[in-house]
């Protein structure tokens, strides 16, 4: 949808397509599908860099992974379903997620 720029004491400002507040990504449909976007690209990184230092033969030992894993990773991940749980249950509930 095309939104007029508009003029506040001489300040043009222009509409985006979407804009993060309080680490939230919303679209101009206030639609989830910018953050949803952007926590997977963040997860799929730190995904690929706690796989590259695990390496059996040459990465962290077992136990240190495991720690990693509960005092940084689980963490994260907890907070970022606080942001989607409400959106995610309606649609788990209607069968509408995408594997």
């Amino acid at each position: 949808m095309q939104r007029p720029t508009m003029t506040i004491q001489g300040h043009i400002i222009t509409p985006s397509p979407s804009a993060k507040f309080l680490g939230v990504h919303i679209d101009q449909g206030l639609k989830w599908k910018e953050h949803g976007a952007a926590t997977i690209g963040r997860g799929t990184g730190w995904l690929a860099q706690y796989k590259r230092i695990a390496k059996p033969a040459s990465g962290v030992i077992h136990r240190y992974m495991c720690q990693l894993y509960f005092s940084i990773a689980l963490p994260r991940m907890c907070m970022q379903l606080t942001s989607f749980s409400h959106h995610t249950s309606d649609k788990f509930q209607h069968g509408q997620l995408e594997a």
